[in-house]
Formats: structure tokens, sequence, C-alpha cells
């Protein structure tokens, strides 16, 4: 079951497979999100600027830009959470795709599953940081120390 009101929720899939592009469409419909799919990012820009995307679900490699590229061009694409998709699974790609500013890489073929955790956990996130922010014990300056043994109490914490 998912954390948000599925039918409220706007994804984005950007893919230029149309195998791919479907598929992840399909199951985002059947599980009752809102979804477009479109196969670039002159097309995903389209989309965006009819109704902002509150999830972006994006290829890593499109005909006419990047995943990270297009990210940032969305309108409010810095807070907009992603999941980027590549058939690359080399830990260099993984580093690209972070420091792009994706919420989750996903390496292709990947299981639905997944997918769907993924999601549901990346359209959750920003509920999580807004009450954070809005909390009245926040402060961005504090760090508080955690209200749990980080060693469960056995041993003593590991060094490096």
């Amino acid at each position: 079951m998912s954390l948000v009101q599925n039918h409220q929720v706007n994804i984005l899939v950007v893919d230029p497979d149309a195998t791919s592009r479907g598929i992840i469409h399909g199951v985002m419909i059947s599980d009752g999100y809102g979804c477009r799919a479109v196969e670039s990012s002159a097309a995903a820009l389209a989309a965006a600027g009819e109704r902002k995307p509150d999830l972006l679900i994006c290829d890593m490699n499109l005909p006419d830009g990047t995943a990270t590229q297009l990210l940032h061009s969305l309108p409010g694409g810095d807070s907009c959470p992603s999941i980027l998709l590549s058939d690359s699974r080399d830990a260099e790609m993984v580093r690209y795709a972070r420091s792009g500013g994706a919420t989750f890489f996903l390496a292709k073929p990947f299981d639905i599953d997944v997918l769907m955790e993924l999601t549901d956990k990346a359209l959750w996130m920003p509920h999580l940081v807004q009450r954070h922010v809005g909390s009245a014990t926040h402060s961005p300056h504090q760090v508080k120390a955690p209200t749990f043994p980080l060693n469960n109490g056995v041993g003593s914490p590991q060094t490096s």
C-alpha cells in the first residue's frame, strides 16, 4: 500500500525505449498513480510545463540530453525526487547520477517491486523533510545526539 494518495501524484516517466517506457507507465497507472510517459527531454519539459511532476523516473541517456540535465531544467527540478535508470551497472554511473541530484539509481533490467518500493520512498521523502523543517525543534545549526545506542549495547563502537 502506498504511503501517499496515488491519484493526486503526477509521475513523469522519460525513457527512449518504448518497451521500458510502456512497462513503467502501465505499472504506475495500474497502481493508481497519475503518470505521463515520454521519450525525450523536450517532450518531458513540455509535459512538466502542463503539470509539474511529483516524481521523475528517467533513463540516464536520452536522445537530446541526459537525465541529470533534464532534472535541473524541470520547473522545481532541484526539489523533485527522481529515480534515474541505466543499462549500466558501473559504479561511476551511480556516482554520476547521485552527484547530479538523483534520489535513487536503478540498473536495468530491474524488478518492478523494487521500482515500486523506490517510488513510494521517493514520494514520501518530501513529506518527511517538510515535517522536519516545520517542526519547532528544528534548527539548521543544531545537531542532536541520537536517542538510541549506536552500538546496540553490544561491545564498543568500532573506530577506523
